[in-house]
């Protein structure tokens, strides 16, 4: 009797744990397939524990006008890489607000320069590095917000933040009044003395430019007697030059082939350039009448005034009315000039320094 109720008992348990097996199986599999989830975020899981950021500060006091760095860190696991940097907490604080508003102040720090970010192995760790460098204009205490950093590694993406950062801003001090070693007055400088090598640059300017001047007046003198001797020629007495062009004016026989005008303005003109060379007037641009007030005071033979009249007063004519005068008044006049010329010739005087005519 007893074993029965044993059997019994026996085949209700087993009945029993088949009627919770069958209950558990769609626990045991909804379990199985969260595991499995759980199993395909695992690669995620390590990015987040292998990829670690960090931001520091070269210093976190600092005075006013000096520079400091912003130093954003992160160690990179294999194969991860940083997609994005959001600095847009960093504009509340860098960056100045409106100047209209009078709600805000404007940002007392001021970036100067944004670095790439760059990339150093070790260990076989990778390690990004990005350096933002600042400067203060205001004393206080700024806080320097936490910064996201995306990353991807294997399709999935992960953010982390820094931590929060404090920097400290001074006025200046006065060094001078807070050091112990006040500075010393500027000492007057040592004179050396003078060696012959300190004088020698000197002595070999002045030798080079007394040799470019030697050298100068040198060609200068050399240049200005070439000058002096182009210049100086031999002045012929006026009576030979006006002598020599009266028997030229014959040879050619101007007025003996008709050519009359000419041969009258050659004659009048070897005249006048005779009276302005011999006696020292402007013959040559005065009229008859002026010629003639210039002479008065001169020595002259008798009789020439009015002959030399006669001798412009027809070449005037002959000019300016196209007259004709008879072939012996050519004649005759070509003979009173050389007679005037002739009797004025200047006779020099041993006891006179002013010449004399050969009629005196």
């Amino acid at each position: 009797m007893t074993n029965y109720r044993f059997d019994i008992t026996l085949f209700s348990n087993r009945y029993d744990l088949f009627q919770i097996t069958q209950r558990a199986w769609p626990i045991a599999k909804t379990l199985g397939v969260v595991l499995v989830l759980l199993l395909c975020l695992l690669p995620g899981t390590n990015l987040n524990a292998q990829t670690k950021v960090s931001a520091q500060l070269s210093t976190s006091q600092m005075t006013i006008g000096d520079q400091n760095l912003l130093v954003i860190e992160a160690e990179l696991s294999e194969n991860a890489e940083i997609q994005d940097i959001d600095l847009r907490p960093l504009d509340s604080l860098f960056s100045e607000s409106d100047a209209t508003s009078t709600d805000t102040e404007p940002g007392q720090l001021e970036i100067m320069e944004v670095g790439d970010w760059e990339r150093f192995e070790h260990n076989g760790y990778t390690t990004a590095s990005r350096k933002i460098r600042f400067t203060a204009w205001k004393p206080g205490a700024y806080p320097i917000p936490s910064l996201q950093i995306q990353f991807s590694q294997g399709g999935n993406s992960l953010i982390q933040n820094t931590s929060e950062l404090l920097v400290l801003v001074s006025p200046p001090v006065d060094k001078v009044a807070s050091d112990s070693l006040a500075l010393a007055p500027i000492k007057p400088i040592i004179a050396e003395p003078k060696t012959f090598e300190d004088y020698l640059p000197y002595i070999i300017i002045g030798l080079i430019i007394l040799a470019f001047a030697i050298v100068a007046y040198v060609f200068y003198r050399i240049i200005n007697r070439k000058k002096q001797a182009a210049y100086i020629t031999i002045q012929r007495p006026a009576h030979e030059v006006a002598l020599e062009k009266l028997t030229k004016l014959k040879d050619a026989k101007l007025w003996q082939q008709g050519d009359i005008k000419a041969y009258q303005s050659e004659l009048t003109y070897i005249l006048r350039e005779y009276l302005e060379n011999r006696f020292s007037i402007p013959a040559l641009e005065s009229t008859t009448s002026e010629i003639l007030t210039h002479l008065e005071g001169k020595v002259l033979p008798t009789g020439s005034q009015s002959k030399i009249r006669e001798m412009l007063d027809i070449a005037d004519m002959v000019k300016f009315a196209k007259a004709e005068p008879p072939a012996e008044m050519h004649e005759r006049l070509m003979s009173d000039a050389e007679a005037f010329i002739q009797q004025t010739i200047p006779v020099p005087s041993p006891t006179e320094d002013t010449p004399q005519t050969a009629s005196e």
